[in-house]
Formats: structure tokens, C-alpha cells, sequence
């Protein structure tokens, strides 16, 4: 893997690590549902910007070394690199997401009294 992206990778996982303590800390000293809920959604967000990172690096490099004239033309890669850049559905995740995936609730609308 690039220097530049392993690094890039790190250092969103930092920040994962570190949001993931902080949600922690929030349900120990009991905060309202709904203020846990957008900080999961942060960091799922986060996570899907590692993979899309991951994605990208592998179609471009992995993926177009192992083709003869190269991935881009061989099955247009930037079209397969937006497919996953798409944001998700508005059911709460891509097309191929497990039901519980798609029935989460999405934090962004919430007010303590939901909870």
C-alpha cells in the first residue's frame, strides 16, 4: 500500500478509535439515546470513507496491474469508483445491506423525546 494512503488510513482510524471512546464514555454516563445515535452514524461515515479509500487504492492499483491493457479501460474504472462514492440509499444503506443495516435509524432527525 502508498505511504500517503496507509497513513491517510491510520489516521482515520485514530480518529475512529478516538470517537468510538467518546460514544463509550456517552452511554457510561448515560446520554440521551439520539446524541449516541449521531455520533454511531459519525463513525460509520468515517468508516465508509475508509473503504472507499480502500477501494479506490485497490481497483487502481491491484486490479489494473493484473489486467494487459489496464483496468481503466478494460472496465471503466473511475464509473466503478463513483458506483461506490454513491451516497447511501435513503433507506439507510446500500442496495446490498442486511436488513438490520437498512431498519437502523438515522440519527440525523432525532430529538430526545423519540427516546
Amino acid at each position: 500500500m502508498d505511504a500517503l494512503i496507509r497513513a491517510d488510513v491510520l489516521k482515520r482510524l485514530d480518529y475512529i478509535l478516538g470517537h468510538l471512546e467518546g460514544i463509550r464514555h456517552m452511554v457510561e454516563i448515560d446520554r440521551a439515546c439520539s446524541h449516541i445515535l449521531r455520533q454511531t452514524y459519525a463513525v460509520r461515515r468515517a468508516i465508509r470513507k475508509i473503504e472507499i479509500i480502500l477501494v479506490d487504492h485497490y481497483l487502481r492499483t491491484v486490479l489494473a496491474a493484473a489486467t494487459p491493457q489496464g483496468l481503466e479501460e478494460a472496465v471503466g474504472l473511475s464509473e466503478l469508483v463513483g458506483l461506490y462514492r454513491r451516497p447511501p440509499r435513503r433507506n439507510g444503506g446500500p442496495p446490498n445491506a442486511s436488513a438490520a443495516d437498512r431498519d437502523t435509524p438515522r440519527p440525523a432527525g432525532l430529538t430526545e423525546e423519540v427516546y
